[in-house]
């Protein structure tokens, strides 16, 4: 698949996997319906992705994959790949754990470390990224960034384990504590760093008022 090359003075020993899905309305964000209505909560869909990969591409130290779900075919992600310095892959597995899975492994191939994140957390800034890579550049095997609902905004990786994402219940505030116990089961050597917040539910939509979100595209 063709893409736009990636900045030259980005390093290919790092990469940042997105993860997101195409923004349709009643398939996406469908826990803020209780206050939007679907084509309203797809919109903010669209709009924290596309603030994500902005802030992203900006990156001088990593490559930036936007691993798409259910496939790459999507206007949105043509888009994206038109005008962003990105490639597109399509996410693999049966569950969120089995795809988060698949994709680091097959980066993991490909870059000596990476992290992962979503599009729901608009407090992720380039130094966060920044500051995540650093840090797995020196003895740690793996950084995580809770969220405040109990899962986690990002998490960096330099090898991978199933242990990490199998029988893991998603989306509940059990993510992140599960997730622990599991690192210290690998042994692995880790470091959490401050909670963030994620745009989940109607409570959280208060969070928006002071971010700058990006006019959304309409096709």
């Amino acid at each position: 698949m063709v893409a736009p090359t990636t900045n030259d003075s980005t390093s290919n020993e790092a990469t940042i996997i997105v993860f997101a899905k195409a923004p349709e309305p009643g398939k996406v964000k469908t826990r803020l319906t209780s206050k939007l209505t679907p084509e309203q909560a797809a919109t903010l869909h669209q709009q924290l992705a596309l603030r994500t990969i902005a802030m992203t591409t900006l990156s001088t130290v990593a490559k930036v994959e936007l691993w798409c779900a259910p496939n790459t075919t999507h206007s949105f992600f043509t888009h994206c790949m038109q005008n962003y310095p990105l490639t597109l892959h399509q996410q693999v597995g049966d569950n969120l754990g089995q795809r988060m899975h698949n994709a680091i492994s097959n980066v993991l191939t490909r870059s000596k470390h990476c992290l992962i994140i979503g599009t729901d957390c608009p407090q992720l800034t380039l130094p966060h990224l920044d500051n995540t890579f650093s840090l797995l550049s020196s003895e740690n095997d793996c950084v995580i960034t809770p969220a405040t609902d109990g899962g986690y905004v990002m998490l960096g990786l330099k090898q991978c384990d199933e242990k990490l994402f199998d029988n893991i219940e998603w989306g509940t505030g059990s993510v992140y504590e599960t997730t622990l116990t599991r690192l210290q089961s690998l042994s692995w050597r880790w470091l959490p760093q401050p909670a963030l917040n994620d745009i989940d539910r109607p409570s959280d939509l208060h969070l928006l008022q002071n971010i700058d979100l990006p006019t959304p595209i309409s096709f």
